[in-house]
């Protein structure tokens, strides 16, 4: 018994005593690999033998040494054959892991079989991870069957970048993938190798993430689907009329413009120029940007300048578009005639909307945007309890809670509105006992 018989004494002797009572039990070390700085490969190996051979122990060795690194490699390599009495090593064929993880009346079967084959993923425990995921967005949202396609091929291109990608790429790397722009960036003089990942989105045929791409990627990385989001970025992906069935004469115009030496550059900018015209409002601004780009490299600046002209008088983007589209490619470059259009945008704008209108209807759909934020942010305080004053009662309890999410947010978009509210709330309080009893009972605390 130790001196001290408290504190750090009186654990390590219950620590020891602990140990020492280990004998004749069946043991199992699971997920080796992912042993910690302090803890090595060969320290477990060495554990393993003295409880097999001083304390009758049977000991079991579970790892995927795949994933052993550097001196956990080397030990566990050199070590393996004086420790190990006998091995098994656990490799289903995908077909196995489909069949086991995999119920045949789930919707699209076939076409998960399809995509998981694609990508290679074996792993049992990532294919049920990408299937639950899956699940959950089918349970909590509803898809059509072209929806479910694409949320069960961007579910499994985030669940092996999560779960098997490793060091090569994350799951931002993919909400910025963006087939394209690589391409066109890989041309450039002073340009990386196109990396090994994107083998894997170029078998599905997975062009670029778009808006309902990011929310599925989103919901692999947390775990959950957030349905409001899901149906947002669904609406506003069939408003822009966006999906690649749209823009078929420009996708072939970079096939060619890939997949030939014998072309000269009038030809590949007049196919492509042409498969733009044929539906601009298909072409993503990304994809619009490395196009415009790739002209001025080629020296047709007057069709750069054309395309540029044209496109816009297409498609009406929000003067938010080219920040939104295209910031998060942060080694895109951006053609500066586009950069100017949307510099025009933002000096030009006037938002003439009306506070009430954008309030409730927000309200109604539970969903926003930029500008939405913006406009109700500048109202004065004054002006913003007059706007409350004027909503129908029957959509002010929706309005009010709608509002209540946006007080003491730590979004730094919503800072200041959250503050208007705050004070806005405050002042509607003071004004009877029945409104503090209404806003507290909604959540609001004066």
């Amino acid at each position: 018994m130790p001196g001290n018989w408290g504190g750090s004494g009186a654990a390590a002797f219950l620590d020891r005593a602990a140990f020492s009572s280990v004998r004749s039990q069946i043991i199992c070390f699971d997920d080796l690999e992912r042993t910690s700085s302090s803890l090595s490969v060969r320290d477990i190996l060495g554990l393993s033998t003295f409880l097999k051979e001083e304390r009758g122990c049977k000991v079991i060795l579970v790892l995927n040494d795949q994933k052993l690194k550097d001196d956990n490699k080397r030990d566990f390599n050199s070590q393996f054959e004086k420790v190990v009495d006998s091995s098994i090593m656990f490799d289903p064929s995908i077909n196995e892991t489909l069949d086991i993880v995999l119920n045949e009346d789930f919707a699209e079967a076939d076409y998960f079989r399809e995509v998981i084959k694609k990508i290679g993923i074996k792993n049992i425990r990532v294919v049920t991870k990408i299937l639950r995921i899956v699940q959950m967005i089918v349970d909590e949202c509803g898809t059509s069957s072209s929806d479910l396609r694409q949320v069960i091929s961007t579910a499994a291109l985030a669940g092996w970048v999560k779960f098997e990608g490793g060091e090569d790429v994350n799951l931002d790397e993919l909400k910025s993938f963006n087939s394209i722009a690589l391409q066109v960036g890989s041309q450039r003089n002073d340009a990386e190798p196109l990396p090994e990942w994107i083998e894997r989105p170029n078998a599905l045929s997975y062009s670029y993430s778009d808006q309902v791409d990011i929310v599925i990627i989103d919901a692999m990385e947390r775990g959950y689907i957030n349905p409001e989001q899901f149906n947002a970025a669904l609406s506003k992906r069939d408003d822009e009329s966006g999906s690649n069935e749209n823009n078929e004469e420009f996708s072939k115009a970079w096939k060619l413009y890939h997949g030939s030496l014998n072309i000269s550059d009038e030809k590949i900018v007049s196919e492509l120029l042409s498969g733009m015209r044929a539906n601009y409002k298909g072409v993503s601004l990304l994809n619009f940007n490395g196009t415009v780009s790739l002209f001025r490299e080629l020296g047709f600046e007057e069709q750069a300048n054309i395309a540029i002209k044209e496109y816009f008088e297409t498609n009406d983007l929000d003067r938010f578009a080219l920040r939104d589209d295209l910031a998060m490619w942060g080694k895109e470059k951006i053609d500066p005639g586009i950069e100017r259009h949307f510099d025009r945008l933002i000096t030009d704008f006037v938002d003439d909307r009306d506070p009430l209108v954008v309030l409730v209807q927000a309200a109604e759909r539970m969903s926003w945007g930029e500008s939405d934020i913006e406009l109700l942010s500048s109202l004065k305080k004054q002006e913003f309890v007059a706007t409350l004053d004027k909503v129908p009662k029957e959509s002010l309890t929706r309005v009010l809670k709608f509002l209540l999410r946006f007080v003491g947010s730590s979004e730094s978009q919503y800072k200041d509105l959250g503050i208007l509210i705050k004070e806005g709330f405050e002042e509607i309080s003071n004004r009877s006992s029945n409104n503090m009893r209404k806003l507290r009972s909604l959540g609001f605390e004066p």
